[in-house]
């Protein structure tokens, strides 16, 4: 058998008195360029057949990886929940300027609007198929920009207790570091300064918890009323005194959360491709 296969890597196709004579016989009947197909699938010698007609062999190799690469995931971020996400971010700098100029009316209602385009884009997301992955992160950094700014420039008025505002902030940062973190082991190769930046790139996707939200919730809610305090004349009173330790007591435990459910809390949208 050895010797026949020689005779076929040689592109001599003789009769062989190694070959059986019926397997003889059954190629004698194909032409001649099939006949040596047949030879060589008989002994078991991948072919490729392009360039049998000019009686030329050529092996087939296996691919090295036949596993396919994983591509980016691209997606449109220029719709309407994203723009109305943008407005509030680009009207942080202007609330806590107000709040610094103790101009609390025109802060508050600003602060109120923001809001209800925070309402609006989630509702137009979810119901008129605009959801994307960059939505999902800027929503939540949106807020968070727009609590810290807030929160630092009310504590710097007085409208604020300063424990509450390190708490706060604590987690926000943490939080924040720990986004950046898994956005960069989430990136796959080559892990470049572009295309980590590159927000069409989806890559990861985070999951607030209940806890998270209802956190999220109270701190806007005691951004609005800390506002609204000098406004209508209610600094001191025992409501807002309990929201900050409410809100405060859901901050932690909300930061805590995120920690000991981040395998739950954390998609990392390459993985879920390559299955």
């Amino acid at each position: 058998m050895t010797a026949c296969r020689m005779c076929l890597k040689r592109n001599i196709l003789l009769p062989c008195t190694k070959f059986n004579s019926r397997i003889l016989k059954r190629i004698d009947t194909f032409p001649k360029t099939n006949q040596q197909s047949m030879g060589f699938a008989i002994l078991g010698i991948p072919l490729n057949t392009q360039d049998i007609s000019n009686n030329k062999y050529t092996p087939h190799t296996p691919d090295k990886d036949s596993s396919k690469d994983i591509k980016d995931i691209k997606e449109q971020i220029i719709n309407i929940p994203n723009v109305l996400t943008m407005s509030r971010i680009v009207a942080t700098p202007f609330l806590g300027y107000l709040v610094v100029q103790e101009a609390y009316t025109p802060a508050f209602c600003i602060f109120v609007v923001a809001g209800m385009t925070d309402v609006l884009d989630g509702y137009i997301a979810r119901n008129f198929n605009q959801m994307t992955v960059l939505g999902s992160a800027l929503d939540p950094l949106a807020d968070k920009l727009l609590v810290s700014v807030l929160t630092v420039t009310l504590t710097m008025s007085s409208l604020m207790p300063v424990p509450l505002a390190v708490v706060i902030l604590g987690r926000d940062v943490l939080l924040i570091l720990a986004s950046l973190y898994f956005r960069y082991i989430s990136l796959p190769p080559p892990k470049t300064f572009s295309r980590y930046c590159d927000v069409t790139n989806a890559t990861v996707k985070l999951h607030p918890s209940n806890i998270s939200k209802l956190n999220t919730f109270l701190q806007l809610t005691l951004i609005a009323s800390s506002l609204a305090a000098p406004v209508f004349g209610f600094v001191d009173h025992i409501a807002l005194q309990t929201l900050w330790y409410l809100t405060g007591t859901t901050t932690i435990a909300s930061g805590v959360c995120y920690y000991r459910n981040r395998h739950q809390s954390v998609e990392i949208l390459q993985d879920k491709m390559k299955h």
